[in-house]
């Protein structure tokens, strides 16, 4: 038997990494989606092939259009910091990509947790776009042949999966045994951001559901009627008697603070005053959120995992659908407090506004610095006025504390109620 010791560090990173890909072909004359998944890696956390055979039938039903969403900006790439909210040294505590490319009729979605963290974002997505395109080709392909009677249903259904086989094969086979998507490689200069508005939020980590493993697949509030009178910690379903698993946590925002140059609001809405909406920059961030029906389905992996696993994002590229040279960058930087809060500051960069030397935003390259000091200030216990005031965004506003749920009363950012002296 080999030593554990022996096991090349490479390898154990891929045993320990959880790769699943889908693609989802959209049938346009009558609407239906053909999803196609599959998992690779995470043989030393997966243990149950039934639980994994679930897992990819469970994403072979998703939606996955709806993931999309509807909006003129579409999220391209995002990376996920991950902490576990009960300490447990043995746990493991991975990163998370989540990646969206969408080519016709063909959806494909990438969700990636693996102990790297430098994977480089640009060439990641361009691998992930160069994959829907390679689908779409032949999806269409064998489109065609069918109409000529070429080929069946069973035939084209055949070459599909070989080719979601293949394309799978080869992003997994590029990050884990080429190793050439690290941060160092970058296949394509982009655009720089500027940013032009920070968010301060406060964010509670919720959890207080389980979620059944069996046949049902429903969440349950710990205090659920259905479980009074009964002690201890539940485990098994009231509905279909599957085995219960603590369902992953939820970040929930509860206040939120903006910082942006004077008049900001003015400059950002001039051809769309919905541009400048204090919802518009929070969505950002709701958009990149760990979508419930993907953490519940990766969950039955491995609860073991999963169950108590917390992601936070850290960055995140949206592509405008309207100019796709231009994309909308989120970066997050963010500390656990003491009552076991989490408080993030996140900046949000437009490209649009490169080498607009007249206009008062900074590079979105400066905004990471700035970042990593606010955070790291924040920690020491300082005030986030007395903060900024010492930093190169010494003169953008600063707004009060508010609830979440206040923000959609003001029409633009301009109009947000100012942080007073008599505050600090």
């Amino acid at each position: 038997m080999t030593d554990e010791n022996e096991i090349p560090i490479s390898l154990q990173i891929e045993r320990t990494s959880v790769n699943i890909t889908t693609f989802s072909a959209l049938n346009e004359e009558t609407g239906m989606p053909t999803n196609i998944p599959v998992i690779l890696g995470g043989d030393d956390i997966i243990t149950d092939e039934v639980a994994k055979l679930e897992v990819e039938e469970a994403f072979g039903q998703l939606n996955i259009q709806s993931l999309f969403g509807l909006s003129s900006e579409s999220l391209e790439s995002c990376l996920y910091d991950t902490f576990h909210i009960s300490d447990n040294s043995e746990k493991l505590t991975p990163h998370v990509y989540l990646l969206k490319s969408h080519t016709n009729s063909v959806y494909l979605l990438n969700l990636l947790t693996t102990p790297y963290a430098d994977l480089n974002l640009n060439s990641y997505f361009n691998e992930v776009e160069f994959m829907s395109r390679s689908f779409s080709g032949v999806f269409r392909r064998t489109n065609a042949q069918i109409e000529k009677k070429i080929i069946d249903d069973d035939k084209q259904d055949k070459i599909l999966k070989d080719t979601v086989d293949n394309l799978s094969g080869y992003i997994h086979y590029m990050i884990f045994q080429e190793r050439g998507l690290r941060e160092l490689v970058d296949s394509q200069a982009r655009k720089a951001a500027m940013m032009v508005l920070g968010m301060f939020l406060e964010v509670s980590v919720v959890s207080d559901e389980y979620v059944c493993l069996g046949e049902c697949g429903k969440t349950f509030e710990f205090d659920n009627v259905q479980f009074e009178n009964k002690e201890g910690e539940q485990t098994i379903c009231p509905e279909c008697k599957g085995r219960l698993s603590l369902a992953p946590p939820i970040l929930k925002a509860d206040n939120i603070q903006f910082t942006f140059p004077e008049n900001a609001g003015k400059i950002l809405g001039e051809n769309d005053p919905s541009e400048a909406l204090p919802t518009k920059f929070l969505g950002y961030f709701t958009q990149v959120a760990m979508p419930r029906n993907i953490a519940l389905t990766v969950n039955r992996l491995s609860p073991e995992h999963f169950a108590t696993l917390a992601t936070i994002p850290m960055k995140a590229s949206f592509v405008n659908d309207l100019d796709t040279d231009d994309f909308i960058s989120l970066n997050t930087n963010w500390r656990r407090t003491e009552d076991g809060k989490l408080f993030m500051f996140i900046s949000i960069g437009y490209t649009k506004f490169y080498e607009q030397n007249h206009l008062p935003f900074i590079p979105q390259l400066t905004a990471i610095t700035v970042n990593r000091k606010i955070t790291e200030g924040v920690e020491r216990g300082k005030s986030l006025d007395t903060i900024l005031r010492s930093s190169i965004i010494n003169d953008w506003v600063l707004t009060k504390k508010m609830k979440i749920k206040d923000i959609d009363k003001f029409n633009s950012i301009d109009d947000l109620p100012k942080f007073g002296v008599d505050e600090a």
